[in-house]
């Protein structure tokens, strides 16, 4: 007869039985396939999408699709995807960011101020000061959204970018500020299509001299109706 709160978990044995709308804050986005509903963002509701959409429908998959093993690895049915960094900390490897392991990390030289977390160094990347790295695929490609898996609370404000065709010019897609935390989904939606994605960690958290990243993981549209 009127509004429940709960504090914390809500633990529902068997089924439950809304009579109205239900309201969700903060979905997260999915990283697996699951049944199909509709969200509506302005509302907060989930309906039953009753086989139309009013948008089109897109087909999302992680890249690379397996743990990279190497700065420039082929994979099996796709082609080579080759990872670069501007700066890697002793028995740091660039591909640690996409090898699927929560036990190895990419982390940059210390190149970030101790008291307030800018940025002290020289690298650049489309035209952004800071540490970065970035990924080449074998074939172009829609960003739809990101999982950044950091390390220590590092990162704290960052671009992500996109190489034109031209090989020389980039899009930036995102730019995102005052991180907080380990583990952060951002959306991105890009319009345009590209082989190569950069991240450049602008500044870190305050007291964090490096940026240190578990996994970067790169969620693309493949196809869409």
């Amino acid at each position: 007869s009127g509004d429940l709160n709960v504090g914390s978990n809500l633990y529902v044995s068997e089924r439950l039985d809304v009579g109205s709308n239900l309201h969700i804050e903060n979905l997260r986005t999915a990283e697996f396939a699951a049944n199909l509903v509709t969200y509506d963002s302005t509302t907060g509701e989930l309906m039953d999408s009753a086989g139309l959409f009013s948008n089109k429908l897109a087909v999302v998959s992680e890249q690379p699709p397996i743990a990279l093993t190497g700065a420039s690895t082929v994979v099996t049915n796709n082609g080579t995807y080759i990872i670069e960094a501007s700066s890697l900390f002793s028995g740091s490897q660039v591909y640690y960011l996409f090898d699927k392991s929560n036990s190895t990390a990419w982390v940059t030289k210390q190149l970030y101020d101790t008291t307030d977390g800018t940025y002290d160094g020289s690298a650049s990347l489309a035209g952004y000061s800071g540490e970065w790295a970035k990924i080449t695929m074998p074939y172009k490609n829609i960003l739809r959204h990101v999982v950044i898996d950091s390390k220590n609370d590092s990162i704290k404000n960052i671009k992500l970018v996109g190489l034109n065709a031209d090989g020389i010019t980039w899009t930036t897609l995102k730019s995102v500020t005052s991180l907080t935390g380990d583990k952060h989904t951002i959306l991105v939606n890009s319009t345009t299509h590209h082989k190569t994605y950069g991240l450049i960690v602008e500044d870190t958290n305050n007291g964090k001299t490096q940026a240190e990243i578990w996994d970067l993981r790169l969620f693309t549209e493949s196809f869409s109706i």
